[in-house]
C-alpha cells in the first residue's frame, strides 16, 4: 500500500510536470508567434517609412527639376539677350568707323596727314615740363607736401614763412 501510494504521488508529479512543461511550451510557442508577427510588422512599417520618404524625395526632385529647367531657360534667354545688345553694339561701332573714316577721306589734307612719319627723337612741350626740380628744402618745409588734413597742424603757404617755434 505504501508502494502504491507512492507510486501515485509520482504519477501525480509527473503529470504535473508533464502539463508544466507542455504549457511552457505553449507559452514559448506564443511568445515566438508574437515576436515574429511583431517583426513582420515592424519590417512592413519600415518599408512603408521608406517608401514614403522615397516618394517625398522623387516629389521634391520633380519639383526642383522643373525650378531648374526655368531657371535654365532664363539663362538662355538672357545669353542671348546679352549676345544681341554686343551684335547690335558691335555693328553700330562698325557704322560709327566707317563715318569717322568717310570723314577723315574727306579732308583736304588727309593725304599728307596718312604719308606723315613721327620723329621719335624730338621732344615735346610737355616732355620738357615734366621735369622735378628737386630743392634743398624738404617737401613739406618747400610747401609741395599737401598731405596734412588737421587745421592745428598747418603747412606755410611760402617758403620763408614759418609758424613760431617751427626751427
Amino acid at each position: 500500500m505504501q508502494l502504491q501510494a507512492i507510486a501515485k504521488s509520482y504519477e501525480k508529479e509527473a503529470t504535473r510536470t508533464k502539463r508544466m512543461l507542455e504549457a511552457k511550451q505553449t507559452i514559448v510557442a506564443h511568445q515566438t508567434q508574437q515576436i515574429e508577427s511583431e517583426k513582420d510588422t515592424q519590417i512592413k512599417q519600415n518599408l512603408r517609412d521608406d517608401f514614403s520618404v522615397e516618394i517625398e524625395n522623387l516629389k521634391h526632385q520633380h519639383a526642383n527639376k522643373e525650378r531648374t529647367m526655368y531657371r535654365q531657360e532664363q539663362t538662355k534667354h538672357k545669353i542671348i539677350a546679352q549676345k544681341r545688345v554686343e551684335a547690335s553694339t558691335i555693328q553700330s561701332e562698325e557704322k560709327r568707323l566707317e563715318r569717322l573714316t568717310s570723314l577723315a577721306a574727306s579732308v583736304p589734307y588727309a593725304k599728307s596727314i596718312i604719308g606723315m612719319s613721327s620723329d621719335i627723337h624730338k621732344s615735346t612741350e610737355a616732355r620738357r615740363n615734366d621735369v622735378y626740380a628737386r630743392s634743398d628744402l624738404p617737401d613739406f618745409q618747400s610747401g609741395k607736401l599737401k598731405s596734412f588734413t588737421e587745421r592745428r597742424i598747418r603747412v606755410p603757404a611760402d617758403q620763408n614763412s614759418h609758424p613760431p617755434g617751427f626751427l
